[in-house]
């Protein structure tokens, strides 16, 4: 079943594609760069005075911090319409939400060119171009571009576990690797995020606890054939 936000991923530059199998079920969100679709944002203030944005797209990000609930934020931008008096439907409702699980050792794994690496936090910024172009007969909002990276800090491993130094140095050619991280045990509850092929840079090192950590800028990469740089799978 999709994620009750479905619309924001698919306005937000994102294809989805359901898989019903039994026992296979899962809701996977993966960047396009063409055919995008557009969403229509509508509140009511006041009781009965209602506003409508039509034609809008947007970009996300996500938070990941151990110790906290994972969320993702959205980033939108519509075209302008006058407010206009006019009554709610009558007979709404909202779907239960799921019960939300904090981000630890027991909800939660990470993998990293696959080590298991002991992460505090790896964010994740879509980094979608958006522009509202407004031109003689045309009016519209555009995703004209994206440059998906995150932030990544985890508990520095000795080199003999994991060299982390041969992933990011760039002198001796690019290394790339998929990254995974996924939340929640339950099946209906569960989030995977995969990057397909990651490129770490930007090392440095900090002090969480009294214990040395690695901050990296992760690269998500798009394949030779454009596209697919990362998915989003909810199951």
């Amino acid at each position: 079943m999709p994620p009750s936000f479905w619309p924001l991923m698919l306005c937000a530059g994102h294809s989805e594609e359901i898989d019903t199998a039994e026992g296979e079920e899962k809701v996977i969100y993966g960047p396009v760069s063409r055919n995008f679709h557009s969403v229509s944002l509508m509140w009511w203030s006041d009781g009965d005075e209602l506003q409508v944005l039509p034609g809008v797209r947007g970009t996300v990000t996500r938070t990941t911090d151990a110790k906290g609930l994972p969320y993702f934020e959205f980033s939108l931008t519509g075209l302008y319409q006058r407010p206009r008096t006019e009554a709610p439907p009558a007979g709404g409702t909202r779907a239960p939400q799921a019960g939300e699980v904090p981000v630890n050792k027991q909800n939660s794994t990470f993998e990293l060119f696959g080590y298991k690496a002991p992460m505090q936090s790896w964010s994740f910024d879509m980094a979608g171009q958006v522009e509202h172009r407004n031109l003689v007969n045309y009016e519209g909002i555009h995703l004209t571009d994206r440059q998906a990276t995150g932030q990544l800090n985890i508990q520095k491993p000795r080199l003999d576990d994991f060299n982390i130094f041969e992933k990011v140095e760039s002198h001796n050619g690019t290394v790339t690797s998929p990254v995974t991280f996924s939340h929640g045990k339950t099946p209906g509850n569960i989030v995977d995020f995969e990057g397909t092929s990651v490129q770490l840079s930007n090392y440095g090192e900090t002090e969480m606890q009294g214990v040395t950590h690695c901050t990296m800028d992760t690269r998500l990469l798009s394949a030779p054939e454009g596209d697919g740089d990362y998915r989003y799978v909810f199951r």
